[in-house]
C-alpha cells in the first residue's frame, strides 16, 4: 500500500452517526459548546446522506439525541441546585451581616 492513496472516507451516514456519537461523548463529559459546534455539523451531514437512508438515519441519531437531552437536562438541574444552594448562602451572609464588604458610614457609626 502506497502512502499517497487516498484514504478510505466514510459514507455520509457513517459520518452522520460519528457526529451523533460524538455528541453523546460530549454531553457526558459535559462539554455543551462543543457539542453545540457538532450538532451544527451534523445538520449538514445528515442532508448528504441518500435520501434511502436518511430516515434510518434520523431515527438512530433522533434516539442518540435523546439521551443527550437527558443528560443535558440532569446538567441543568444540578447548576440550579449549586445555584441554589450559593443563593441560599449569601442570603444567609446577608441575615448575619458577613458580606465580606467593607463596613459602611451608618455601621461604623452605630458602632462607636
Amino acid at each position: 500500500m502506497h502512502a499517497s492513496q487516498p484514504l478510505i472516507q466514510q459514507s455520509p451516514r457513517d459520518t452522520a452517526m460519528d457526529m451523533a456519537d460524538e455528541m453523546l461523548k460530549l454531553a457526558e463529559r459535559g462539554d455543551w459548546e462543543q457539542l453545540e459546534h457538532v450538532t451544527v455539523m451534523l445538520r449538514s451531514a445528515i442532508v448528504k446522506v441518500p435520501e434511502d437512508q436518511r430516515v434510518q438515519t434520523v431515527v438512530a441519531v433522533q434516539a442518540i439525541t435523546r439521551q443527550v437531552r437527558e443528560l443535558a437536562e440532569q446538567s441543568r438541574g444540578d447548576v440550579m441546585s449549586r445555584l441554589k444552594a450559593i443563593r441560599r448562602g449569601q442570603n444567609a451572609a446577608r441575615a448575619y451581616g458577613v458580606t465580606g464588604h467593607h463596613q459602611t458610614i451608618s455601621d461604623q457609626r452605630a458602632g462607636a
